[in-house]
């Protein structure tokens, strides 16, 4: 019996001292992701860039945005991309890609509440600590940071 609780102890400690490592984690890359953004283009955004001066040249708009990139018809980024060079002068999208982000990982923690919160409170915590540690780890920094990185996510909004 006593065995048993200190092992209890013990993994509650650990499930605590991972969420805090986690939450400690997610707020030192939120706070290098306003550093590190930049408005100079990446490689994948240059040819974005000429597109919209084709676009301004008096090209037509539906042949642009239907076009194919690497295999793909990128229609809804290039829309954001076109919006913003027309508005905001291209100015960094950190912000669209940390939002699209961060609310697909409020959906996976709620959808992780759907399925095992209510049976386990200690497995709901450590689902939702696996996602926020995964969502936001310092390792996707260069995810946070390039703009055409906000449409990954937009596909795993399909699957919810």
């Amino acid at each position: 019996m006593i065995k048993r609780r200190s092992a209890h102890i013990i993994g509650a400690s650990l499930l605590i001292a991972a969420s805090a490592a986690t939450l400690g984690l997610n707020c030192f890359t939120v706070m290098q992701i306003w550093h590190a953004r930049s408005r100079v283009p990446w490689m994948d955004e240059w040819p974005f860039i000429q597109e919209f001066i084709l676009y301004k040249r008096g090209s037509p708009l539906f042949p642009i945005l239907w076009s194919s990139y690497w295999g793909h018809r990128l229609v809804i980024p290039r829309l954001i991309f076109l919006a913003n060079l027309q508005w905001a002068s291209g100015a960094s999208l950190t912000w669209l890609t940390l939002a699209v982000q961060s609310i697909l990982g409020a959906f996976l923690c709620a959808l992780s509440w759907v399925l095992v919160g209510r049976q386990s409170r200690t497995l709901f915590a450590v689902s939702v600590t696996l996602t926020l540690n995964l969502m936001l780890s310092p390792l996707q920094m260069e995810n946070f940071v390039w703009n055409p990185q906000f449409m990954f996510p937009r596909p795993s909004f399909a699957c919810l």
